[in-house]
């Protein structure tokens, strides 16, 4: 099943908070499964409520720029294990900072599977909670986002707005390439 974008055509919304309506949340006992386009109840276990509300309340901070790390849990149990290690060390990447593919690749052990990285952020399951959108390619263009380029460009320009000078990303070095967010994102 192919994501839809949350911000192609018809998808205009006034503000990046507004998007978190836009979220539909799959949460079970131990976490938030999936996060996707798309309105209506969220789909949960029993106790599994907790972490969707949970997630809501979060992401709405998060697109707001009130929240700069998720601590809700996410369920990621039975992922193949170079998906979760690569999500897992998404995760790590701080807010307002960025990595390349390669550098991910190389963080995890695999120096040489830049692309393999891509392909598991790709089928990463809950995009903002593991934000697979600081990972970058080498020359520092921001490659394919599974909720849309435009939202990824809107993602990284708020996490620059709102991170501070001094917790901020290198502009240039080894594993953080060189990245130019447009003006008006």
């Amino acid at each position: 099943m192919k994501a839809r974008s949350l911000t192609g055509p018809g998808a205009e919304y006034p503000t990046l908070e507004a998007l978190a309506d836009r979220l539909q949340i799959r949460a079970t006992d131990h976490g938030i499964r999936r996060l996707a386009p798309g309105r209506g109840g969220d789909q949960t276990t029993a106790r599994g409520r907790r972490h969707a509300r949970q997630a809501r309340r979060e992401l709405r901070e998060y697109l707001a720029g009130r929240r700069t790390r998720f601590s809700v849990a996410a369920d990621l149990r039975g992922l193949p294990e170079f998906r979760a290690r690569v999500l897992a060390a998404t995760r790590r990447i701080p807010f307002g900072h960025v990595i390349s593919y390669g550098a991910l690749a190389r963080r995890i052990g695999h120096p040489r599977a830049a692309r393999a990285v891509g392909g598991a952020l790709a089928a990463n399951p809950v995009p903002l909670i593991v934000p697979c959108h600081r990972v970058v390619r080498g020359d520092g263009t921001w490659g394919p986002y599974a909720l849309g380029a435009r939202l990824k460009t809107r993602l990284l320009a708020l996490e620059r707005r709102v991170a501070s000078p001094a917790t901020r990303a290198p502009r240039q070095g080894p594993g953080w390439p060189a990245v130019v967010i447009p003006s008006g994102a």
